[in-house]
């Protein structure tokens, strides 16, 4: 897909799942809970005060629901070379 994907060392095996409007989704393994997860890159998040806000939303929004079909929030992390 072309897009550079750093993740902390806790996360491996990425494989791409998807790309949409506000990023790209890899699966990987949780090498410290052994656990299959889905990492989802924002691109840009950033980039305007419009955007940020969105994320926020979203990122909000997945804290709170409790559902087997949506995938559940557990890391946000900022890749080292994302700028801010």
């Amino acid at each position: 897909m072309g897009t550079l994907f750093e993740t902390t060392a806790r996360y491996q095996h990425l494989e791409p799942v998807g790309m949409g409007i506000t990023g790209l989704v890899c699966s990987a393994q949780d090498h410290i809970c052994h656990q299959n997860v889905a990492i989802k890159k924002l691109c840009q998040p950033f980039k305007t005060d419009n955007i940020a806000k969105h994320m926020y939303r979203e990122v909000r929004l997945l804290k709170q629901l409790q559902h087997d079909n949506i995938i559940h929030l557990k890391d946000i992390f900022i890749s080292p070379s994302e700028e801010m």
